[in-house]
């Protein structure tokens, strides 16, 4: 898949002259490698909670797609999904099935059919339990005759129909029962002008006072080149034994839909929403447009603001993601966390690694915090979508879907505490492994000579350099303002017209280059900057002034994989390290720290916030 067979060292003088400001690491080692499948099963990540790997498997036939989570009465686990046999997306013989865990998801329960395997396709299931312990189970039912000319896929069109089960998820009633759908203006125009519908929907419904609502998306037409959405609501879901008797209603109540992207694409698809603390809705969706449409219901989903492009609160930034679902949860201690990809282009693709954000509600709107990396795969095409999360006395899983292979997480709670606090945190990160720098470095002082605090680079999480950078109101274009050699790793910041940071990495058989958006720094005052290298992830992230580079509005994304970082050469284990400065014109570097394992994005923001 990825195979390098580059050879030799590099210059570099022949960067310099290429590039203006800007880090560079070049890590010139002894290691061979061939291929990207050789690294991935040496690089020592088995321990690591975020890696696919080390989550549990949920069962299924091949395909499997949205793994979502009830916890019935008895207190157990209940996931229903669609699956397969042909282990292919919209096959026939796609089928919605559930299985139950009583042990947090260690073991499961074999697959017990909710629609047959050998009838029509059924697909896209989403539960909801209710005040009596009714599980309900939502999805489409492929009702188009069969036509052996007709090659559109049989999962996204037809009726949407509910099956229920009364003990807990262990059988399903007898028969199906249809949700009435109005047709639409959209609906009027696809394949069928409107005779047979095409839809589907991936939100779990949320209870709203004694009603039911959640997001669904219209399909004009395969694949899916116009798409768009309203909302289902039930008055009655919550306490109606009879389902022949259940109400349901879209809204809002109009011919064309008012959830479209903000970007003016055709496709605005996969909505779904959440209750606030303060009764109102909050709903996303994605879109092609390289971002994730958000708006607001003030009226129970009546009417809805004009749809936005989400952003992060601290710098106003918008969040990055491709054709992709944006998955919100809402936990028990009303706070919210959006999953994401934080890669803008407008294709299926791109969904590794999964990045998540942290929700605070503030005056009646979500303030989003900077992203961290939730999950990610050895396997660089890897597609995880489609996240369930379920909490239970303080402690937090997620489910997640490549396609083929559904797993369940257990995820560190102080991930999720970092990104929900990020507002409020100014404290300084401290770790037992760290060199530490106090006083003010200036052009009177050349270098200094670092104490080996280095192991086996293999063993470590990863490696953070974190400095404070005084730039006065004018500097050179060339000035070298900092370079750090360790054991074959070399950083050198420099600054050009462009305001550009570039980071080449590099050993003997492996070169590669990137540069982040323009970079807007404060002249006449201290600057922050951090650069973090995950050696588990393989993935490395800038921040400056406590922002992550995202690539601005000419990249889609600001971080970059750096498989080789994990093979850093160890063999000279008594040396130390040498850093040297070029800091001229007043430059002056201060609180230059080294950490011996990669940073968490709210541990660089407090590093920030906590100042000199």
């Amino acid at each position: 898949m990825f195979n390098y067979k580059m050879k030799g060292n590099y210059n570099f003088f022949i960067i310099k002259e290429l590039f203006g400001f800007y880090i560079i690491i070049c890590c010139f080692s002894s290691c061979s490698w061939n291929n990207y499948e050789d690294l991935s099963h040496k690089r020592n990540n088995s321990a690591d909670n975020r890696n696919v790997l080390n989550g549990i498997e949920i069962p299924d036939e091949g395909y499997c797609d949205q793994p979502y989570l009830v916890k019935n009465f008895q207190g157990d686990w209940v996931c229903v999904l669609t699956t397969s046999m042909a282990e292919e997306e919209g096959a026939i013989g796609q089928f919605v099935a559930s299985t139950i865990s009583k042990d947090f998801g260690k073991n499961w329960s074999p697959l017990n059919p909710i629609e047959s395997p050998f009838g029509r396709e059924s697909s896209w299931a989403v539960p909801y339990i209710n005040d009596f312990g009714r599980i309900y189970v939502f999805y489409n039912y492929n009702t188009v005759p069969a036509n052996p000319l007709d090659t559109l896929r049989g999962d996204t069109q037809g009726a949407y129909m509910f099956r229920f089960s009364d003990d807990g998820g262990y059988t399903w009633s007898n028969r199906r029962y249809e949700v009435p759908i109005p047709t639409k203006n959209i609906d009027k125009r696809n394949a069928y002008q409107g005779e047979y519908l095409m839809f589907w929907s991936i939100d779990k419904p949320q209870r709203i006072d004694n009603g039911v609502i959640w997001g669904f998306s219209k399909v004009k037409d395969h694949f899916f080149s116009e798409t768009n959405g309203w909302v289902l609501f039930s008055d009655n879901l919550q306490n109606e034994r009879d389902p022949e008797k259940i109400n349901f209603s879209f809204l809002p109540d109009i011919e064309k839909s008012i959830f479209t992207s903000p970007g003016n694409s055709s496709v605005a698809e996969e909505h779904n929403l959440i209750r606030l603390n303060n009764g109102d809705l909050y709903m996303v969706y994605r879109t092609i447009d390289g971002g994730i449409a958000e708006t607001y219901s003030r009226d129970l989903g009546k009417t809805w603001t004009t749809p936005q492009f989400a952003k992060y609160a601290f710098n106003n930034k918008g969040i990055k993601n491709s054709r992709a679902c944006p998955n919100i949860t809402k936990f028990s201690n009303g706070k919210y966390v959006l999953w994401f990809h934080n890669h803008s282009e407008g294709n299926f693709w791109n969904r590794n690694p999964v990045w998540i954000s942290g929700g605070v509600e503030v005056n009646g709107e979500i303030q989003w915090s900077q992203p961290e990396i939730l999950l990610y795969d050895d396997n660089l095409v890897s597609r995880m979508s489609y996240p369930d999360w379920i909490e239970e006395n303080g402690r937090y899983w997620v489910t997640q879907t490549n396609k083929y292979v559904a797993k369940i997480h257990e995820v560190d709670p102080a991930l999720l505490e970092g990104m929900w606090n990020q507002a409020a945190n100014n404290i300084s990160t401290a770790v037992d492994r760290q060199y530490y720098v106090k006083q003010a470095l200036s052009d009177t002082t050349n270098s200094i000579d670092l104490p080996q605090i280095f192991t086996k680079h293999n063993n470590q999480s990863g490696i953070s350099i974190d400095f404070w950078l005084y730039l006065p109101q004018s500097i050179s274009e060339d000035a070298i303002l900092l370079n750090y050699d360790s054991q074959g790793i070399k950083i050198i910041l420099r600054k050009s017209a462009d305001d550009e940071l570039v980071i080449i990495l590099g050993d003997e058989q492996l070169l590669e280059a990137y540069t982040t958006e323009k970079i807007v720094f404060d002249l006449g005052t201290n600057n922050h900057v951090s650069l973090n290298i995950d050696f588990f992830s393989g993935i490395k992230t800038i921040f400056v002034n406590g922002s992550l580079m995202d690539g601005g509005s000419n990249k889609k994304q600001g971080w970059l994989r750096t498989e080789f970082m994990s093979m850093v050469p160890t063999n000279n284990q008594n040396s130390g390290n040498i850093i040297n400065f070029d800091l001229a014109n007043g430059m002056q570097l201060r609180n230059l720290r080294i950490f011996d394992r990669y940073l968490r994005t709210s541990e660089v923001i407090g590093n920030f916030k906590a100042g000199l």
